[in-house]
């Protein structure tokens, strides 16, 4: 065998090592339009790959299952979110292109991608939109969103914590419309069937 064609050989097997095919262990990209085409790469987050279609925004250290290592949820989002936006970008936007939360969980001596949450936070961020931030907040999440539109604000904040394994919605407040102050308890819904567009897009 030439020294290139070992070479090559090599290149492939450690690429497989680095970037496993196994759906559990890679996070590929959410759309087959011909502009995301050019995403062809991966990164890495732990041992879990990622494709470069997303930009990893926030890896929050969590508790998820069971054992003693530390488990994560990080926040992913579509790079064609950011600006500057393709001239045919916008009939895609609010449909295809969702900020994506994905359980990072601990599988032995390495991570599996668990499950993923992709209606959870606004599509897109700024001056007429929502999203506004995510961080920890206790043994959980709180997902921060405002609209401020000329003389009209408001602003919802809400927290998430884990319940036997499963993220869960427990509360939320903010601000409406009106500047009033508003608090509601929940009696823990699952994140799974949570929808941000209910609430404040």
């Amino acid at each position: 065998m030439k020294k290139s064609q070992m070479f090559l050989w090599a290149f492939v097997f450690l690429c497989g090592s680095l970037f496993p095919q196994d759906a559990k262990n890679i996070i590929k990209p959410a759309t087959n339009f011909s502009w995301d085409q050019k995403y062809q790469s991966y990164y890495a987050f732990k041992n879990i790959a990622i494709s470069d279609y997303y930009e990893l925004e926030d890896a929050l250290p969590m508790r998820i299952n069971n054992d003693e290592k530390e488990d994560y949820l990080i926040l992913l989002t579509p790079k064609a979110l950011l600006c500057p936006l393709d001239d045919d970008f916008d009939f895609a936007m609010n449909n295809f292109y969702r900020r994506c939360l994905v359980e990072v969980i601990s599988d032995g001596s390495k991570y599996v991608v668990g499950k993923k949450y992709n209606t959870l936070i606004s599509n897109a961020a700024g001056l007429g939109t929502g999203y506004d931030g995510i961080e920890k907040y206790g043994d959980g999440i709180l997902i921060k969103h405002a609209k401020p539109n000329g003389n009209v604000y408001w602003e919802i904040n809400m927290y998430f914590t884990y319940e036997a394994g499963t993220l869960c919605l427990c509360r939320i407040d903010g601000i409406d419309t009106n500047g009033a102050a508003f608090e509601r308890e929940f009696g823990n819904i699952n994140a799974e069937n949570i929808c941000i567009s209910d609430f404040c897009e």
